[in-house]
């Protein structure tokens, strides 16, 4: 959390000077500190229903850039060889097959919801 502090106000005194101690007084929070290897991350699981292939089962990542406040990286993933990983792969096989032409195709042509999907269900 000190680290994340630090990231989002680099030029707060109290923070600097607090640091600058710990780092005077503690040989190992000097060599913590060095490794910079601390930052914000929220991980879940969240469920999404497909009109097309049903409950699709992810594992997201959020990844917060310290020192960019408001930016951060989001990873959505299927576990290996899960209902949802292959649900995905089918979805990209149709993806990767179809030709959509845009400027003919009406809604009624795709179906009422195909390519959404809703939310079902979150831990986060």
């Amino acid at each position: 959390m000190l680290r994340l502090a630090a990231g989002r106000d680099p030029l707060n005194r109290d923070l600097t000077a607090l640091i600058g101690e710990l780092s005077t007084l503690s040989p190992q929070f000097r060599e913590d500190w060095a490794e910079q290897d601390v930052h914000e991350h929220r991980t879940g699981r969240k469920t999404y229903r497909h009109p097309e292939v049903g409950d699709l089962d992810i594992t997201f990542d959020v990844f917060e850039m310290p020192g960019e406040p408001g930016l951060s990286i989001c990873t959505y993933t299927a576990e290996e060889d899960s209902p949802s990983a292959d649900k995905f792969a089918l979805l990209a096989s149709w993806a990767a097959t179809q030709e959509f032409d845009v400027h003919h195709r009406t809604d009624s042509d795709a179906g009422p919801h195909r390519g959404r999907t809703t939310p079902v269900r979150s831990d986060d």
